[in-house]
């Protein structure tokens, strides 16, 4: 289920994977962050559904006022973060002047700690609330600064090969999964891949491979009666260990305490 906290005028919500279909108007400029590679349909401020594809580390911003409907049959783990109005500029600085165009898919090159850090916060049991408020802050600044991504490298990772990858991603995620694989999937050479999918998304393909067995691993360890040793052999982890010690670096808690704390 999501998990919210408000924090001097901040609102940090983190939402799982999982399928939806929304229509709203948000009373306030609110700033995403997505983890995952996710498709859909959506409008907005309009009535025109287009289909989309979400690219993984990546921001959006969405004026309030403006009418949103979206849809996904999956769906995908992502933040989102928001701030009472008039206060924008407070905690965005300079960047924050003016109504800012929506936008998706725009690298900032700092987003992806920003929200890394925040999503750690947000899961811990007794979240620092001005721990929150910071990495919010952080985030929604970068989100206010974001731009789309240029250049060849960026370019070359298309709506096509974002699908055939997470298709690959979601058939092999619990068994063995090199970047070799991932790039001959998308047609290029593992080197440029590489390249690409950081200039991209701010992450490496074995990075973004991790976060999507690492989101795995809490969805499992929220159902009773999961064996942790289970749970690691399942999202192609090769041992208890080795789950264990990405997991607490990734999320500052361990699987068993995160275990007793969901389950």
């Amino acid at each position: 289920m999501p998990r919210q906290i408000e924090a001097g005028g901040i609102s940090a919500t983190l939402l799982p994977r999982a399928a939806y279909d929304v229509a709203y108007t948000p009373d306030r400029t609110v700033a995403g962050f997505a983890f995952d590679i996710q498709t859909g349909t959506h409008a907005f401020a309009s009535d025109r559904v287009r289909p989309f594809i979400t690219v993984p580390g990546s921001l959006a911003l969405t004026p309030r006022g403006c009418d949103i409907k979206s849809r996904s049959d999956t769906g995908g783990e992502y933040l989102t973060v928001s701030v009472m109005p008039g206060r924008e500029k407070q905690v965005a600085g300079d960047a924050a002047i003016g109504r800012p165009e929506r936008y998706s898919n725009a690298a900032h090159g700092f987003a992806g700690k920003w929200a890394r850090a925040l999503r750690a916060s947000l899961l811990r049991p007794c979240a620092d609330q001005a721990e929150v408020e910071s990495f919010a802050a952080l985030l929604y600044e970068a989100a206010w600064q974001a731009r789309l991504p240029s250049g060849k490298p960026a370019t070359s990772i298309t709506t096509r090969r974002l699908r055939l990858l997470n298709e690959l991603v979601e058939e092999r995620l619990s068994g063995e999964l090199t970047v070799a694989d991932m790039a001959k999937a998308v047609g290029l050479s593992t080197s440029f891949f590489i390249r690409a999918f950081a200039a991209a998304t701010g992450t490496t393909p074995h990075g973004y491979l991790m976060e999507r067995r690492l989101e795995k691993v809490r969805y499992a360890l929220a159902l009773r009666d999961t064996k942790i040793a289970d749970v690691a052999l399942s999202c192609g982890f090769s041992s208890q260990a080795h789950m264990t010690a990405a997991f607490s670096r990734q999320f500052g808690i361990s699987p068993k305490r995160f275990q007793q704390m969901v389950a």
